[in-house]
């Protein structure tokens, strides 16, 4: 399909991992796509979104709040620079020890648009007057899954951390506990999902308004 192209801003996503678990940091570039065929059957022009991951960053476990905060504001820096009449997303999880973590990043005065994330458990999404958005984990995972099997989600060969998001995205999966609720989590729990998450955090954001 011969398609025209579009941007429509970056949407980043920060995962705040803790002693055990390494943050991760994940950026998509949101694309409108239009079909220059007419559609056969309804005679119209398709139009679709495509999201480009275009940086991920798995920082070394142990690195400060503090540099991750000076990593992110770096790469709100650089898309803002590539995108400058919209300012990027900044999705940020905020869940625990995340919250100092949001406070410090909306003190840097970043050229972002700072989306606060707390991750729960449940089903519904709310949104709090501290401007806290509370997403369950299973709406961000399943938000990325269905992306993914619409084959949305493109991402280019030789990116940085590529290979370890594949993994992750891979080793991913549904589980039916006993009392029939939907958790995720990875096969075995040594595995990590922070680069999965930092994704999913940006789309969940970049999609949630879509039609």
């Amino acid at each position: 399909m011969r398609v025209r192209t579009s941007s429509e801003g970056f949407y980043i996503g920060v995962d705040l991992g803790q002693k055990r678990d390494p943050s991760a940091i994940g950026t998509i570039e949101k694309l409108k796509c239009i079909s220059i065929d007419r559609d056969p059957i309804c005679h119209n022009f398709p139009v679709f979104t495509v999201y480009d991951v275009r940086h991920l960053y798995r920082p070394p476990l142990g690195t400060s709040y503090i540099d991750i905060v000076d990593l992110v504001a770096d790469q709100a820096r650089h898309c803002n620079s590539q995108f400058s009449h919209r300012r990027p997303y900044l999705v940020v999880d905020g869940t625990g020890v995340g919250a100092p973590v949001v406070d410090h990043i909306r003190k840097r005065d970043l050229p972002a648009q700072i989306v606060p994330v707390t991750i729960v458990a449940g089903e519904t999404e709310t949104f709090t007057k501290f401007g806290y958005y509370h997403v369950p984990k299973r709406n961000l995972i399943s938000g990325l899954q269905l992306i993914v099997e619409q084959q949305r989600l493109r991402l280019p060969r030789g990116l940085p951390d590529g290979d370890a998001f594949l993994k992750e995205l891979m080793n991913m999966r549904l589980k039916i506990t006993a009392d029939a609720n939907e958790t995720y989590s990875a096969w075995r729990d040594s595995d990590h999902d922070d680069l999965v998450l930092a994704v999913a955090l940006a789309t969940w954001r970049a999609s949630k308004w879509e039609p």
